[in-house]
């Protein structure tokens, strides 16, 4: 496989990402989340479906690949089959679900930064929902802001949150203060 071939195959899976964490980050149904590869967008109603693969739509904009999204529901691959092949009346579920939400735009709980989602989410990104759940009560970035404003150094902020001077560093890239 030649090095382009690669690079666009990594950048389809990274737009997939973005497209997953937007619509929930999870199978709508079952709740799976584990692969990202195991997780499908299925078309609600099939004659607005795009004949274009998925793997395509990923190299659209995102605002094209949006559009083509919004008609879907995001489904572990598990249920995407059960869902084609009406397993249980589990089209009657999606129904009943409303699954069809409205675009909501959310403030993340880490970075602050607005982000549009159809879900409950509260994290803009995969590693803003990473950096949360870490065990180390890190600075708000305000917090962080103000410690380095008054010329505390990187070590001795490392030794007040019980971290390396380079996870406080790491942690000002993050909140985009260095």
């Amino acid at each position: 496989m030649s090095k382009e071939s690669e690079k666009v195959k990594r950048v389809q899976k990274r737009k997939k990402l973005f497209a997953v964490e937007r619509f929930g980050g999870k199978c709508v149904l079952c709740g799976y989340n584990k692969c990202i590869s195991a997780l499908h967008f299925h078309h609600l109603n099939s004659e607005e479906k795009n004949e274009k693969p998925s793997y395509i739509i990923m190299r659209w904009s995102w605002e094209k690949a949006k559009k083509e999204l919004e008609k879907c529901i995001l489904v572990c691959s598990n249920c995407h089959a059960e869902l084609h092949d009406d397993i249980d009346g589990i089209k009657d579920i999606v129904t009943r679900k409303l699954i069809q939400s409205q675009w909501e735009v959310k403030k993340c709980e880490v970075c602050g930064e607005k982000f549009e989602t159809k879900t409950d989410g509260r994290f803009c990104s995969q590693v803003c929902y990473k950096f949360s759940t870490r065990k180390v009560i890190h600075p708000s970035k305000e917090e962080l802001e103000e410690l380095l404003k008054e010329g505390v150094t990187w070590v001795k902020l490392g030794k007040l949150f019980g971290v390396s001077n380079v996870a406080v560093r790491k942690w000002a890239v993050k909140y985009n203060l260095i």
